[in-house]
């Protein structure tokens, strides 16, 4: 009788397929990517003024394979973001300005 109730409530596994798992590696590459982004942006913001990075947030965007950061804070009613500063890629992935 047990066995028979366990079998109800068991879940239904599915192994993930090649495309899907291919997917995920990608989404996670590109967050990665996005987390370095922000990281040596935010140390390039922080040499420059210290207390800048205080209370604020950042969007990170790609173009033309370079990351630009902007750092902000949302309005009052949080419908627009106000950057204050913005940080480009350099030459190499580590260097902002």
């Amino acid at each position: 009788m047990l066995a028979v109730a366990a079998g109800l409530f068991a879940q239904n596994v599915r192994l993930a397929t090649e495309t899907e798992l291919a997917a995920i590696t990608e989404r996670g590459r590109a967050l990665a990517e996005y987390d370095q982004a922000a990281w040596h942006a935010t140390d390039a913001v922080q040499m420059t003024n210290p207390k800048t990075a205080e209370g604020q947030h950042y969007i990170a965007k790609r173009e033309n394979g370079r990351w630009m950061v902007a750092f902000g804070v949302l309005n009052a009613d949080r419908s627009k973001f106000l950057a204050g500063y913005e940080a480009e890629q350099l030459a190499k992935p580590k260097e902002f300005r």
